[in-house]
């Protein structure tokens, strides 16, 4: 599937993948993408350059951007984003009480899940609260993003302050929600009614400068 992304859309597709693990922290490897990134954009320029992430790799993707805005080294930003059920630890009340809801239709995750995420991240360690929580992240200079979650997942409860963040920042944002679907379904295609979510991210990283695909 990641050959596919760049061979199908005929860009430079940076995909970062972190499965969370107990002898790093996710600012580790934050580090590592951004310097990856960063090497990147310099070799083949930004014109080309999209950053694409589901699951663990979706918090990853949106953690970068923060990252770069932290850094403030000159980085341009990804020319596209694409995210898919992006990770994110819950930070509210709220978010938990319609975690909690949403758990009870969610095959693949629980509340417990999330939990257990931030335990393997963290690595007992402090973290940014952008790396811990994407919904409250720094998206700055992001003109685009493409975001999409499944309606029955628990990822689902941080979607709209995800979403109101990257606006408030500027950013124009293409919202897909799978009715029925599940995590990172564009990505798995293990049924054929995820067969829409996959094609979108095709379509939307073959866009020029994230023209919007239902205009």
């Amino acid at each position: 599937m990641f050959e596919e992304l760049a061979l199908k859309t005929g860009r430079d597709v940076v995909i970062p993948y972190y499965p969370p693990c107990i002898n790093c922290s996710i600012s580790d490897a934050v580090k590592i993408v951004y310097e990856a990134y960063k090497h990147i954009s310099v070799e083949y320029g930004t014109g080309n350059v999209a950053v694409a992430g589901c699951s663990s790799g979706g918090n990853l993707a949106l953690a970068l951007v923060s990252h770069i805005n932290v850094m403030a080294e000159g980085v341009p930003m990804p020319e596209l984003l694409y995210v898919a059920s992006p990770e994110m630890c819950i930070r509210t009340p709220e978010e938990r009480a319609l975690a909690e809801q949403l758990e009870k239709s969610d095959i693949i995750q629980s509340v417990g899940t999330l939990d257990t995420y931030r335990d393997l991240i963290t690595n007992g360690k402090e973290q940014p609260d952008y790396m811990l929580y994407p919904q409250r992240g720094i998206y700055d200079g992001l003109e685009h993003a493409y975001v999409c979650f499944a309606d029955s997942e628990v990822l689902y409860a941080m979607c709209d302050e995800l979403v109101s963040r990257m606006e408030d920042a500027g950013a124009e944002v293409e919202l897909e929600v799978g009715i029925g679907m599940y995590h990172a379904y564009p990505v798995s295609r293990k049924v054929k009614d995820t067969f829409l979510g996959h094609y979108n991210m095709l379509c939307y990283l073959m866009t020029s400068r994230g023209e919007s695909l239902f205009s």
